[in-house]
């Protein structure tokens, strides 16, 4: 049984309360809040975007963002399981349980027809594997910064222990809660052009005490951290990838891969010539110069102009 409800009173998951009048629905592995943004009534098939963020995320970072999309599409953002306010246990974070989220939340939503997905960071793999098991639900394809690059071995066998990810979550956590380590990827707060300082400072500070509350607060943060870092399959896309190149099961999805030149978080080298290899002569890159991968929610306003491209492009 799915079903929605606008608060929880008695999940059985490790969980954040959430504020009174929040989206929040139950599937089969627990809570999913989710916002919606822009207009869904009678909304056309085209005008439907879905975006996912990244490990460390919520939907707080891509809110700006949705916000800014939304002037022309109705969007949905969601907290992926064990961020934010959605609910999380010890099931392994892996590609089946990421995926079914996702595909329990539209039918929970009665989200029919195609959508436009846009994966962030860690949302980048969870994208890819939901278009490979579901090519036909998607009319275009945006990969940001898809975090691709294998985990170090170590790093995969240490967090296989349940204390060892508590520890690997909690040293993020903790670094986050630092504002310079927060603001490491950001790359607008120093800019010596004064509009482009302002506007990332603003988003900042903003963003920040937010985000700064969420590290305190949120019990699931930690572990759900190194969980993804456990379970994901980090070394398991390329498969998928190829599966939706040209003449593949990708076939008539517009996809394209948007990457900040300057990001340190998720490096595009390696990663983003394999990309180009695989899914072929159709698919749209974007490196954008000055940027880093604050991307999405430093610069919205533009990364939304960039995904729309995507959106709305006729191609071949």
């Amino acid at each position: 049984m799915i079903w929605s409800r606008r608060r929880r009173c008695d999940p059985p998951l490790t969980y954040r309360e959430s504020p009174a009048g929040a989206l929040v629905t139950r599937s089969s592995r627990g809570f999913t809040h989710y916002e919606l943004h822009g207009d869904w009534g009678g909304v056309a098939t085209h005008k439907k975007l879905v975006l996912i963020h990244g490990n460390v995320g919520s939907t707080l970072y891509i809110r700006n963002l949705a916000k800014s999309l939304a002037s022309t599409h109705a969007v949905l953002t969601y907290d992926i399981y064990g961020r934010g306010f959605s609910s999380c246990d010890s099931t392994p974070h892996n590609k089946s349980l990421m995926v079914g989220q996702l595909a329990e939340l539209l039918y929970c939503l009665n989200i029919s027809g195609k959508i436009n997905l846009v994966g962030y960071s860690l949302g980048g793999p969870i994208a890819t594997h939901f278009a490979s098991v579901y090519p036909t639900k998607l009319s275009s394809l945006t990969l940001l910064a898809p975090a691709f690059r294998p985990i170090p071995r170590h790093w995969k066998l240490l967090s296989q222990l349940p204390p060892a990810r508590y520890l690997i979550g909690n040293i993020a956590r903790y670094s986050l809660m630092n504002p310079a380590d927060y603001a490491a990827d950001w790359m607008g707060l120093d800019s010596t052009e004064e509009a482009r300082r302002e506007e990332s400072r603003g988003l900042f500070k903003e963003l920040y005490a937010s985000e700064f509350d969420r590290f305190v607060n949120e019990p699931a943060f930690g572990s759900s951290f190194g969980n993804s870092l456990a379970s994901m399959p980090w070394d398991d896309v390329w498969g998928p990838v190829a599966e939706l190149g040209v003449g593949g099961r990708g076939k008539g999805i517009n996809i394209a891969v948007i990457w900040g030149a300057g990001d340190n978080v998720v490096r595009k080298e390696e990663i983003l010539e394999v990309l180009r290899e695989k899914l072929g002569k159709g698919v749209l890159v974007e490196v954008v110069e000055k940027e880093g991968h604050s991307l999405p929610y430093e610069r919205p306003k533009l990364c939304a102009e960039l995904i729309l491209k995507n959106v709305l492009e006729k191609r071949d």
